[in-house]
């Protein structure tokens, strides 16, 4: 499991395990957000199964799948009500972490200025330009 920080509050991940949540409990999480949708592949651990193991070990868990390129400014508020709800270490994963960040990113939109959010993005190897005219006009 490859961790990768976004800010204080918020880590993004690839696709996690539910044997992972007791090493996220260990490390200060306290909320798991779900992004990616059941069912994407066949080896893929359900949402049922990672909130199953999220309250065996008392942290909290939302699920908000995002199917890839269908991001809906509902999605977009429900991430970003999840995490300003949140008083804890927050760490959302989908199948490579992009979704996540992605959602993160659009969030952000007229808080943060475009270029320190896709340049975030691009650090952690996620490429956000794409985003850009979706960012720019929300400022």
């Amino acid at each position: 499991m490859e961790l990768k920080s976004i800010d204080q509050q918020l880590s993004v991940s690839a696709q996690i395990l539910p044997s992972d949540i007791v090493e996220l409990a260990q490390l200060g999480y306290g909320l798991v957000i779900n992004n990616r949708p059941d069912g994407e592949a066949a080896d893929q651990p359900s949402s049922q199964q990672i909130e199953s193991a999220c309250k065996e070990q008392g942290l909290d868990y939302v699920y908000l799948p995002l199917v890839p390129n269908q991001v809906t400014p509902q999605l977009v508020a429900q991430y970003a009500e999840s995490l300003a709800g949140a008083d804890t270490k927050v760490l959302a994963f989908c199948r490579t972490g992009n979704r996540s960040c992605t959602l993160w990113a659009l969030g952000k939109a007229g808080q943060l200025d475009t270029d320190q959010i896709i340049n975030k993005g691009v650090e952690l190897g996620y490429p956000l330009e794409g985003l850009r005219p979706m960012l720019d006009g929300a400022v």
